[in-house]
């Protein structure tokens, strides 16, 4: 969690939701907003591929701390967006046009 600290925000304990509140709504709930502006250091994989679809994997590796990374690569009609995963989460990205 240290090494990761500057890219990720850990939630150690999760509050519970109000007393009749709503929850949160999910990363592809506001059909208005593009999915690249949804996109967000700390995001899960799988809401991700709910954005994006399934993406392609370009490489994966494990460190020595254990820690699996993974680059993948999701395409849009006029976007290109490459996804860093340290764990299943979401620590770097970028977004570039086709």
């Amino acid at each position: 969690m240290q090494r990761l600290s500057d890219y990720v925000t850990f939630n150690t304990a999760a509050p519970a939701p109000a007393a009749g509140s709503a929850a949160a709504p999910s990363p592809a709930a506001d059909a208005s907003v593009p999915a690249t502006a949804k996109l967000q250091r700390g995001m899960k994989m799988e809401d991700v591929t709910t954005l994006f679809g399934p993406g392609k994997q370009l490489s994966e590796s494990v460190g020595d701390g254990g820690l699996k990374t993974q680059v993948y690569e999701y395409l849009t009609t006029d976007r290109r967006i490459e996804i860093n995963y340290v764990d299943g989460l979401v620590v770097r990205y970028s977004i570039s046009s086709k």
